[in-house]
């Protein structure tokens, strides 16, 4: 979910509503599939997934775009696919980086596959000492 939020006074945080910016993003949200991955055999041929679920954690970019990071989709899927009356997902989907223009509300997320497949507690991006992008990722396992 994208939304726009105010720390009022009294220190409470509230969404703004009625903001322009303001969605939701959700496990039938079309995406597109970048990197490697896009078209590739292992993730069935595929250009675009369906959905985001179980995302922990995330940070904006140095081009404000949210990274966000997918934790524990592989005990979702492994769940929901024995889910009675449940259509089943490809779990080759899920587990990517997912990036979300957030101030373009008709723009389509991204799953980033050059950031590799795992549990991604987070990403996180920055400018190194010599100008260099550096995106970290962390995971429990």
């Amino acid at each position: 979910m994208v939304h726009h939020t105010r720390k009022a006074v009294d220190g409470i945080w509230t969404i703004v509503k009625g903001y322009p910016f303001n969605r939701r993003i959700t496990a039938d949200t079309p995406i597109n599939l970048t990197g490697t991955a896009k078209g590739n055999g292992a993730v069935g041929g595929v250009t675009h997934v369906i959905g985001i679920f179980a995302n922990l954690s995330g940070r904006k970019t140095l081009c404000d775009m949210v990274f966000s990071g997918k934790y524990n989709y592989a005990e979702i899927m492994q769940n929901w696919s024995e889910t009675a009356g449940v259509p089943a997902q490809n779990p080759t989907h899920y587990g990517w980086a997912v990036e979300i223009a957030a101030y373009e509300p008709k723009s389509t997320p991204k799953k980033h596959s050059m950031l590799s497949r795992f549990t991604h507690e987070n990403v996180v991006m920055t400018l190194g000492k010599y100008g260099r992008i550096v995106v970290y990722s962390g995971a429990s396992l």
